[in-house]
């Protein structure tokens, strides 16, 4: 039976290198927590054109989800449908505009657009400002979603990641309404932790 990441890994998106931002430098707040790495970039390499999943392609196009590589440096995993799950190695600008159009970072942290959160090295986990999250990992979910923990299934960095919740759980997160979701290969445990709720593949 094939998981969520399987399932994930063949969406299609937008390009790896769009550019982010436009005049004005980067504040040195947004750059301050450069370290912490929570959108998924990793040392070495130069650009390439390869796919994610080939043997020696240090700077893979897709990331997150089921593939196994990290993004070089210089470039963070744009997640597209929530922390972890499958995305795009994209450029770190190193200049970002004023537009005041704030994301929720997948450290759960408030920047003023997009562009300021790559440039902190951590990728958008939804659009709007933060509000109730709850710990997945190194990320950070919100309430409308569901952790998933990939555990032995996990081939990579991306062992965790934040699953928006079915309709059939109506907003509100519980082992009972994810029953039957496909998160994991074989099977998994469901348990309540605080704010929300976490799926343990077996």
């Amino acid at each position: 039976m094939l998981g969520l990441w399987a399932a994930v890994a063949g969406c299609g998106g937008a390009a790896s290198d769009d550019g982010a931002g436009g005049a004005g430098g980067v504040a040195g707040s947004a750059l301050a927590g450069a370290s912490s790495g929570v959108g998924g970039t990793a040392g070495g390499g130069a650009a390439s054109a390869g796919s994610a999943g080939e043997p020696g392609n240090e700077d893979p196009t897709l990331c997150g989800g089921a593939y196994a590589y990290e993004c070089a440096e210089g470039k963070v995993c744009r997640f597209q449908s929530g922390c972890g799950t499958v995305g795009h190695c994209t450029r770190i600008s190193d200049s970002c505009d004023d537009n005041d159009e704030p994301v929720c970072g997948c450290d759960g942290k408030t920047y003023s657009n997009e562009c300021y959160a790559r440039a902190a090295k951590v990728s958008e986990g939804t659009k709007g400002a933060c509000g109730a999250t709850f710990e997945c990992g190194p990320y950070r979910c919100a309430p409308d979603q569901y952790c998933v923990d990939k555990a032995d299934q996990a081939k990579g960095p991306w062992r965790y990641a934040c699953v928006t919740l079915p309709a059939s759980c109506g907003g509100a997160a519980s082992c009972a309404c994810l029953s039957d979701v496909k998160s994991c290969y074989v099977g998994f445990t469901c348990a309540t932790v605080s704010g929300g709720v976490q799926l343990t593949c077996d």
